[in-house]
């Protein structure tokens, strides 16, 4: 769903697509409030009422963190706000297909107890113009963090 106006509070729109689901018997919903930024207190709080509101609806099973491999130390910081104001349950680490590595992703574990839950390794690709593209992402180990084969 999308907002129904423009400026509309994000946590309306949350709350009218959890009911929208729930009217339509749907299982799943994602809730994404990309461009966020843990410096920003406001939005940070915005993120935090989202949370709230949802769980006044149904229960959430899982809040990703996407976290870009080039982040670098930030990241830390970037996780630990994210895991106070979301209760984050999982990283998704994109950009491994660069020359960074994602290194902070470990002090992120060690610091905050968060797996990561998918890699992504680039953007993906195609066997011929139009057809659909395979997915860069793979999920990782719960013991190692690694990719899986």
């Amino acid at each position: 769903m999308r907002p129904q106006q423009e400026g509309q509070d994000p946590a309306s729109v949350a709350y009218q697509t959890i009911e929208f689901a729930q009217r339509e018997g749907i299982e799943i919903v994602i809730v994404d409030t990309a461009g966020r930024l843990h410096t920003k207190g406001g939005l940070m709080d915005e993120l935090s009422k989202i949370r709230r509101v949802i769980e006044k609806q149904a229960p959430i099973s899982e809040v990703l963190l996407v976290l870009d491999a080039t982040t670098g130390q930030n990241g830390v910081m970037q996780a630990e706000a994210f895991l106070e104001h979301a209760g984050v349950t999982g990283l998704v680490l994109t950009k491994l297909d660069g020359s960074a590595k994602g290194g902070f992703v470990l002090a992120v574990q060690e610091r905050t107890g968060i797996p990561v839950k998918l890699l992504g390794q680039g953007e993906g690709s195609t066997t011929s113009p139009g057809s659909p593209r395979t997915s860069s992402f793979r999920p990782s180990s719960a013991e190692t963090g690694l990719p899986t084969t």
